[in-house]
């Protein structure tokens, strides 16, 4: 497990989910720091945040090629614990409620989902003990390209939004304070071991929709349509049973969203 004597080194700590992560740690008296590869003292805890999601070639080179030099300064400066952020992208084009830690991955995974996957399997090689964290949409200020900010981006401007499966549960999104919590939670006993985090699997899709409707008073009109399209949610309950993280409200982690969004954090 982690403590407030190890020397854990973040990579991505400039980013919009390294920085949040960077600064609860250095505010809670860990010692922390960015990575440098050209550093080689001993280090004892890695976190790989690190990686780009849209261009192909910065996708291989970033999310592959760099986490092998990653992986050799690990051996480099005697590294034993690795924490590596993958993603929900892993399982690709999905239509399942529940999805866990032993989902079957689609046969149409994106380039993005199938770099991470290749990282897990890098480090399931290395001789650390890894922990691998699936993770759907984080939320921060640069929470673009996701299907939540597409929902406050039109709420904002007072689009109509039409959603689909408006009755299924939907909690694909996470906090970066619960990730966090997740790390420090987690005592690196096993070679190498898997979980999904996201919110509390209890709102409805339209439920949420609404809710955030309400507190950007939005004149936006909600138009539930019956026909059918891909939907999957995140089934909990292994992060959860092995006290790994206590999973929050929906509504609480989008109420922290917007006000991170507005400023009013």
């Amino acid at each position: 497990m982690i403590t407030q004597k190890s020397k854990i080194v973040i990579s991505g700590a400039n980013g919009a989910v390294g920085e949040i992560l960077f600064e609860k740690f250095q505010k809670n008296n860990y010692l922390v720091s960015k990575l440098d590869l050209n550093n080689q003292k001993k280090q004892d805890v890695f976190i790989h945040l690190a990686a780009k999601t849209l261009n192909t070639n910065e996708i291989l080179d970033s999310n592959i090629e760099y986490l092998k030099k990653c992986i050799e300064y690990c051996k480099k400066t005697d590294i034993k614990y690795f924490v590596f952020f993958s993603t929900v992208s892993v399982y690709g084009n999905i239509d399942s409620l529940n999805i866990n830690e032993e989902s079957n991955f689609s046969n149409k995974p994106n380039i993005y989902g199938l770099s991470k996957l290749i990282g897990e399997e890098l480090l399931k090689q290395s001789d650390m003990s890894v922990l691998n964290l699936r993770l759907p949409a984080i939320l921060t200020k640069n929470t673009k390209n996701t299907f939540i900010y597409s929902l406050y981006e039109k709420l904002e401007k007072n689009q109509d939004i039409t959603i689909t499966n408006s009755t299924k549960i939907f909690n694909n999104i996470v906090d970066v304070g619960s990730i966090y919590e997740s790390i420090l939670n987690y005592d690196f006993k096993e070679k190498n071991r898997t979980y999904l985090i996201a919110s509390k699997q209890e709102k409805t899709l339209k439920e949420v929709v609404v809710f955030l409707k309400e507190i950007l008073n939005s004149k936006s009109k909600i138009i539930e349509n019956s026909s059918k399209s891909n939907f999957y949610n995140i089934n909990i309950s292994k992060s959860q049973d092995d006290l790994i993280y206590q999973a929050k409200d929906i509504f609480d982690v989008l109420k922290q969203w917007i006000d991170l969004l507005k400023g009013r954090n």
